[in-house]
């Protein structure tokens, strides 16, 4: 049977003499030197190295057991071998993500992918390192991004090497941490901050957020809320992809969510003001609204609403612009789930909200 299995070996020295010892003993009894791997080639004993530590061995240990495996399975050299360029690779995974994921993920990958592949600097898939995993991940730190921006970045990464058959370049201890952060609503501090946030809105402006905070549905399900989705009868409203729009639910889940007779009474009066349009929310070309994340900011502005610490990437203060933190479209879902919660609603009735998580010790 054909071999598909390579070892670390430790490489030293003993009175002159050049001694090698297994991973284990080596680690077990402090004993330093060398990183090598040895495998077998038929009847030949092969060696590689030496490597610059345990990890880059152990890299280069799963990558030699790939190829041994697909030797094994009868795959040609020539193929095996190949030069598949880094940007080829890109290229492939994105036409996957094409198929399964909707527009915006898809350029979101785009976006993640090309970032790597300048900060590499590779031109072929075979010679990337643990070092270009650092070095990506360096690139976040250094352009100040948070702990859970920089583990999600290089969690897509890992997920994409996988795809194209690369794993080993870092290990599940070696991933960014980061604290969770506790699970924050409106009017939690402070009781009057959403009927201030209202009466900052004009009409279609109060209506989107009435949504978001009656629904509890994500800012892209609002997006691509139509009116054939709205159940006036049975007070409901239901998540359903619309392929011929891009948009695609969650985990590919259809739900159903009640609404409350204040919500479903203002639909009822918009609906006679716009007509048979198909979207609820448009811009103002007549598309899907995409600026929901914006407009809550300028509104929470115009309410003085503004916590006034808070500074954004450019470096603008939330205590003259509209950029504070605490004001986002997401946070009325969390709102959604909490009261709820506290209403006594037990979590598993409630669709995925990620409101309970484990915090890092």
């Amino acid at each position: 049977m054909a071999n598909r299995t390579a070892s670390i070996v430790v490489r030293g020295t003993v009175h002159g003499k050049r001694v090698n010892w297994s991973l284990n003993r080596a680690k077990q009894q402090g004993l330093t030197g060398t990183f090598w791997l040895k495998w077998r080639k038929g009847d030949t004993q092969t060696w590689d190295g030496p490597h610059k530590d345990e990890w880059t061995a152990k890299a280069a240990k799963a990558k030699r057991e790939r190829e041994l495996t697909l030797i094994a399975l009868g795959v040609p050299a020539s193929v095996i071998t190949s030069d598949v360029a880094l940007k080829d690779a890109i290229d492939a995974f994105i036409l996957e993500r094409t198929a399964s994921q909707d527009a915006s993920s898809v350029r979101r990958w785009q976006w993640e992918l090309d970032r790597f592949a300048k900060v590499s600097g590779k031109i072929y898939l075979r010679d990337l390192e643990r070092e270009d995993g650092f070095a990506y991940w360096n690139l976040y730190k250094a352009e100040g991004a948070k702990p859970r921006t920089i583990f999600n970045r290089v969690q897509s990464l890992l997920t994409f090497l996988k795809n194209r058959g690369i794993t080993g370049l870092l290990k599940a201890g070696e991933m960014p941490i980061f604290d969770e952060k506790d699970v924050d609503y409106y009017t939690e501090n402070n009781p009057e901050e959403l009927a201030k946030f209202f009466s900052a809105c004009n009409p279609e402006e109060r209506l989107a957020f009435m949504f978001f905070l009656y629904s509890g549905c994500r800012e892209r399900e609002v997006m691509f809320a139509c009116w054939n989705n709205v159940d006036f009868v049975n007070r409901t409203y239901t998540v359903r992809p619309k392929p011929d729009l891009g948009f695609r639910t969650k985990n590919g889940q259809v739900r159903a969510v009640p609404l409350p007779h204040i919500l479903i009474d203002a639909l009822k009066t918009y609906v006679v003001v716009v007509g048979s349009r198909r979207l609820i929310f448009v811009n103002s070309e007549g598309g899907a609204e995409g600026h929901f994340l914006y407009k809550c900011k300028q509104i929470a502005f115009r309410a003085g609403l503004n916590c006034g610490h808070c500074v954004n990437k450019q470096g603008k203060s939330c205590a003259e612009h509209a950029v504070c933190a605490n004001w986002s479209p997401h946070k009325f879902r969390r709102t959604w789930a909490t009261m709820h919660l506290l209403n006594g609603m037990p979590v598993p009735l409630l669709p995925s909200t990620n409101t309970a998580r484990r915090t890092r010790p």
